[in-house]
């Protein structure tokens, strides 16, 4: 399963993060990004009824798209998200606690990382993609300098791409 969400998400190269969209618009934006075609889908836990929209999102367009989780800080809002039907969970810190369980339950861990240090560690922790957040302020060389030493990493750029 985590292998096959991680081809997925390489293969496809975009996800769309839907962060405060109105729960009434939940429906009509994912046929929208299917339509567009968007596979995959961020649902963020700082949304208001973020795992209410998780689990709508799953039995709307689970067939189509990817239904990820976002905003994940900690093993117990992983496993809530696990619970309601995500097949990804993203992070923007480093935490080791939702790795571990993802890679429990079988399920896809994206950790946040800034530092090279922290790349590598959350590889070390199982991680099998990286998200670089904020991306924004340092632009796309930044990528291409931490995949010079560290060549073996899947990263994704996250914030203000």
């Amino acid at each position: 399963m985590i292998c096959d969400i991680f081809n997925k998400l390489c293969e496809h190269r975009v996800v769309s993060i839907l962060r405060g969209v109105p729960s009434e618009t939940l429906e009509p934006v994912l046929d929208a990004l299917c339509k567009g075609g968007v596979y995959a889908v961020e649902i963020t836990m700082n949304t208001d009824n973020g795992l209410d929209m998780i689990e709508r999102a799953k039995k709307h367009v689970g067939g189509r798209m990817m239904i990820g989780a976002g905003t994940v800080l900690d093993a117990q809002t992983a496993r809530l998200c696990i619970l309601a039907g995500a097949d990804f969970l993203l992070s923007p810190v480093l935490a080791p606690d939702m790795i571990a369980l993802c890679n429990q339950y079988d399920k896809l861990a994206v950790p946040g990382i800034f530092t090279p240090t922290e790349a590598l560690q959350a590889r070390r922790l199982g991680a099998l993609m990286i998200k670089v957040f904020p991306v924004g302020s340092v632009g796309p060389q930044y990528i291409r300098d931490l995949l010079g030493p560290l060549g073996q990493l899947s990263l994704m750029p996250v914030g203000g791409v």
